[in-house]
């Protein structure tokens, strides 16, 4: 199995761990994950056991649970090892450090949503940091597949504001409109700093919010007038 056996979208914020071999976070140069089902565990440490592939002897490990994209981000940015994943079916995943070096920008991506999301820096500083990616995005105004013309904007439970949609590949924002039922649409691109800023071109798009990837669990809402310098 390899990297087209997972969605990184849709595990980045699962609980995982990370094997330590004599305190080294390496295996013949390669991070060993564990991925941990939600719900079957709940305490910070773990104990799992991990047979050499003779079979000759096992070892037991107590590691620490994190979330998976801390890990791909370790070991893509940080050690640049290859990665085996364990726990998401009924083999393992191995991934190799080009495979993950072809990732880096969306792990990068993910990393500071996380980050904003448990609180570690502030929308302001999310926002900052992800100024100069790339986004994909569409006319709010279109056809649905029945030919009635409509704002194809987002809503957010117990807010009054609308919210533009954004998304990080062009493949999400496919499926997006796929399942709002949209015909014919262009697909535009900018960063995210000069995509915010082209929202001051009239008064109906400034008091528009954004949501970046409002599909995914990653989806992050931006308010109105926020911009970045």
């Amino acid at each position: 199995m390899g990297m087209d056996s997972f969605d990184i979208w849709t595990l980045w914020n699962h609980a995982a761990a990370l094997v330590l071999k004599n305190r080294q976070p390496m295996w013949d140069n390669r991070a060993t994950v564990y991925i941990i089902p939600n719900g079957e565990v709940s305490d910070d440490e773990m104990l799992i056991t991990i047979q050499c592939e003779l079979g000759r002897y096992s070892e037991e490990y107590s590691i620490k649970r994190d979330c998976f994209i801390n890990i791909l981000y370790f070991a893509a940015m940080r050690s640049q090892v290859s990665m085996e994943i364990l726990g998401l079916g009924n083999e393992n995943i191995v991934v190799s450090i080009e495979e993950l070096r072809e990732m880096t920008n969306v792990i990068d991506q993910l990393s500071t949503i996380y980050a904003y999301k448990s609180k570690i820096i502030t929308l302001e500083q999310l926002a900052q940091e992800m100024k100069t990616q790339t986004v994909y995005f569409s006319t709010p105004l279109g056809d649905d597949d029945q030919g009635n013309r409509k704002l194809f904007l987002c809503s957010q439970q117990g807010s009054k504001t609308s919210y533009f949609p954004v998304f990080l590949t062009e493949d999400h924002m496919r499926a997006f409109y796929n399942q709002q039922k949209r015909s014919g649409y262009m697909i535009l691109s900018d960063n995210l700093q000069h995509f915010l800023l082209s929202l001051d071109a009239n008064k109906m798009l400034q008091e528009l919010g954004v949501v970046i990837e409002p599909l995914n669990a990653c989806n992050t809402a931006i308010p109105p007038l926020l911009r970045i310098r």
